[in-house]
C-alpha cells in the first residue's frame, strides 16, 4: 500500500513534458547519490567489526557474510546495524521506483509517439493541437508539465487569499494523513 502511495506522489509530482536527456540525467544523479550513503553505511559496518574485533579474536572478513559477522561480534551495534541496512535498502527501493518510473515513461512517450506519426496525415490533420502537442512532448526548451504544477497553478488563479490557504492546507494535509494512515495500517 505505502509503495503504491509514493507511487502516486512521484506521479503527481513527475513533469511530463521532460525531455529524454533530462530524464537519464536525472536516473545517473539517483544512482549516484547512492554512492555517498553506501560508502557510510559500509564504513560504519567495518568500524563496527573492527572496533568489535579488539575485544575478540579479529575474525574479520570483508565479504557477504560482513553483516552477520558485525552481529556476533558487537551486539550493541545491532540496532545501528539494522537502522542503517533499513535505511540502505529503502534507498535503494526509491531509487529503483523512480528509475522504474522513468524509464517506462520514456518507453511509453516513444510508444505514443510511434504509434501517431504512423497514422495517416488526414487522421492527424483533424486533430492539430493533439498532433502539435504529441509531437513536441519531452523536445528541448519546452515548458515542464505535472499534475502538481496544474493544482498550484488553479490555486494561485483563486481570488480569495483564505481560500487559497485553505486548499493549500488540504492538500498537504490530505497527503500527509494518507501517507501516516496507510503506514500505521501497514506495520
Amino acid at each position: 500500500m505505502t509503495g503504491a502511495l509514493n507511487f502516486a506522489e512521484t506521479i503527481y509530482n513527475f513533469n511530463f513534458n521532460q525531455t529524454d536527456e533530462d530524464i537519464n540525467k536525472e536516473i545517473e544523479s539517483t544512482i549516484n547519490a547512492l554512492y555517498g550513503p553506501t560508502g557510510e553505511y559500509i564504513g560504519q559496518q567495518v568500524a563496527g567489526v573492527l572496533v568489535g574485533g579488539l575485544f575478540n579474536p579479529p575474525k574479520v572478513q570483508i565479504n557477504i557474510r560482513a553483516l552477520r559477522l558485525a552481529w556476533d561480534i558487537n551486539p550493541s551495534i545491532r540496532d545501528d546495524l539494522l537502522n542503517n541496512t533499513s535505511t540502505l535498502a529503502y534507498l535503494g527501493m526509491t531509487a529503483f521506483r523512480t528509475i522504474a518510473i522513468k524509464q517506462a515513461f520514456m518507453k511509453g512517450r516513444q510508444g505514443i509517439k510511434n504509434f501517431w506519426q504512423g497514422l495517416p496525415k488526414e487522421v492527424k490533420g483533424k486533430f492539430p493541437q493533439l498532433d502539435n502537442a504529441i509531437t513536441n512532448w519531452g523536445a528541448k526548451g519546452s515548458k515542464p508539465w505535472s499534475i502538481q504544477g496544474v493544482v498550484e497553478k488553479r490555486i494561485e488563479e483563486l481570488n480569495d487569499q483564505k481560500l487559497q490557504d485553505l486548499v493549500e492546507g488540504l492538500l498537504s494535509g490530505f497527503w500527509e494523513q494518507f501517507r501516516q494512515s496507510v503506514e500505521y495500517v501497514y506495520y
